[in-house]
C-alpha cells in the first residue's frame, strides 16, 4: 500500500482532537515495516525533524501496540500488513487512545493472572453468550427490553465468577475505549455505511466460539459496544470517564440506574457444552505442543 506520509500526519493531527473523544490528542506514533520506521510527533526529534523522521527499523517496533520509545509513550503500526488507509488510520487512533490514557494516568488494568485461570463454568458461559447476544442488540435496536436483558445477565454473572468478572470488566475499561475511537475513525475514513462498519464489529462480539477460546480479546468487543450503548443513553458521557475510578461497566451502571430484579433462569444448551469441549481440547492440544517444542531431543 502506498501511503502519503504527510496526510497521514495532518489527518492524525488536525481530525482527531475532540472529535473521536473530548480532548484526545495524539502522542507520538510510527508506522514502519522490516527496513524502515517512520516517526511522528516525538518530541525528541520534533525540534530537528519538524515533520517526521525516517529510522532503521530495530525489534522495539514489534506489533500494533503502544510502546515507550527513547521514555515516550508511541503508538506503532506495522503498514506492510495494512490494506487501505481507513485501516491504517484507524489502528494508529487505537493505539494513540493508549497513548492518551496512559497520560490520562489510567490504572484500572487488570490483573493478568486472572485472565490464565479464568473457569470455563457452564452456566458462565451460557449467560456469558446470551449477555452479548442482548448487548449487540441493544445497540442495533436501542430497544429498553434489550437493554435490561443485558444488565441482567451481567448481574447474575458478577454473583457467579466474582473476581473474574472484574477482570472481564477491566479489559473492557481498557480496550473498549480504544476499540470504540477505533471505530469512529474507520467510519469516518472508509467508504462503506455505518451500518455495514457495526456489523463487521459486532461479529466480534457475538462470534461465541472465538469469545470462548479467547475471554480477553473478547472482552475488546463487548467494551466497545457498551461505549456506543453509552452514546445512545447519555451522549457526552465520556466527558468525565477518566474523572471516574469506576470500571466500564459500573460507569454504564451508574449512569442507566436499573435495579436488578429480574430473574434470570440458567438453561444450558447443547452448543454451549458443545463449545467448552471444543475450547479445552484445543487449549489441551495447545498444551501438548508447547511441552513438545519444550523438548530438546539429543
Amino acid at each position: 500500500m502506498k501511503i502519503d506520509l504527510y496526510q497521514l500526519m495532518d489527518e492524525i493531527n488536525t481530525t482527531i482532537t475532540n472529535r473521536y473523544w473530548e480532548g484526545f490528542k495524539p502522542v507520538a506514533f510510527a508506522i514502519y515495516n522490516e527496513e524502515k520506521v517512520f516517526l511522528f510527533n516525538h518530541p525528541n526529534y520534533m525540534s530537528k525533524f519538524p515533520t517526521f523522521v525516517v529510522l532503521s527499523w530495530d525489534d522495539r517496533f514489534v506489533g500494533d501496540t503502544l510502546i515507550l520509545f527513547e521514555d515516550y509513550p508511541t503508538a506503532i503500526v506495522n503498514f506492510d500488513i495494512i490494506s487501505d488507509f481507513a485501516e491504517l488510520f484507524s489502528l494508529l487512533i487505537h493505539e494513540l487512545f493508549h497513548g492518551y490514557q496512559h497520560l490520562q494516568g489510567e490504572k484500572r488494568f487488570p490483573d493478568e493472572i486472572l485472565g490464565i485461570t479464568y473457569p470455563l463454568t457452564r452456566e458462565n458461559i451460557e449467560l456469558r453468550n446470551r449477555e452479548r447476544i442482548s448487548l449487540y442488540r441493544a445497540v442495533l435496536s436501542n430497544q429498553a427490553e434489550e437493554i435490561i436483558q443485558f444488565f441482567s445477565i451481567r448481574e447474575k454473572r458478577k454473583e457467579l465468577i466474582g473476581e473474574y468478572f472484574h477482570y472481564e470488566t477491566l479489559v473492557e475499561t481498557i480496550e473498549g475505549p480504544a476499540w470504540y475511537v477505533e471505530w469512529k475513525a474507520y467510519c469516518d475514513k472508509s467508504r462503506q455505511s455505518d451500518s455495514d462498519h457495526l456489523q463487521k464489529y459486532g461479529k466480534m462480539l457475538i462470534d461465541q466460539t472465538e469469545s470462548c477460546l479467547n475471554i480477553r480479546r473478547g472482552c475488546y468487543s463487548s467494551g466497545m459496544f457498551i461505549c456506543l450503548l453509552l452514546d445512545k443513553l447519555s451522549p457526552g458521557w465520556y466527558k468525565s470517564y477518566f474523572q471516574s475510578n469506576l470500571s466500564l461497566y459500573e460507569f454504564f451502571s451508574r449512569m442507566i440506574q436499573l435495579e436488578n430484579n429480574h430473574y434470570i433462569k440458567v438453561e444450558i444448551s447443547k452448543e454451549t457444552d458443545e463449545m467448552i469441549e471444543f475450547v479445552n481440547d484445543q487449549e489441551n492440544r495447545n498444551l501438548v505442543n508447547s511441552f513438545i517444542n519444550q523438548v530438546t531431543i539429543y
